[in-house]
């Protein structure tokens, strides 16, 4: 499992989360822990395909290794993958905030 990867399924999960669950875009967007819960999606993600792969013996995609090591190597990957998803988000959550700033001067 890549990083991409990991930055990939997260967004998949977000983004399908905000358009089904009613109500959650408003609660997303007047949330401050937004990265915090990021941050925890990017964790549990690596650690639940570690755990799928492992323990249910189902052949996802990259390499794991089941052992203390493997997992560890995972979690830090998905750590990475949230670093480097950063900028990302800090500049998506400009450009929102100026259009919502010229939108309410007009």
């Amino acid at each position: 499992m890549t990083q991409e990867m990991i930055a990939l399924v997260v967004g998949g999960i977000v983004s399908v989360a905000l358009e089904i669950i009613p109500g959650l875009k408003k609660v997303w967007s007047d949330w401050e822990y937004r990265r915090l819960s990021l941050l925890g999606l990017f964790v549990l993600v690596p650690l639940v395909a570690w755990m799928l792969s492992c323990s249910a013996g189902l052949s996802l995609p990259g390499t794991y290794y089941c052992t203390n090591q493997g997992l560890f190597d995972l979690l830090i990957m998905g750590i990475v993958a949230f670093a480097g998803s950063q900028t990302t988000y800090f500049l998506a959550s400009r450009q929102s905030w100026n259009a919502r700033l010229r939108h309410l001067s007009v």
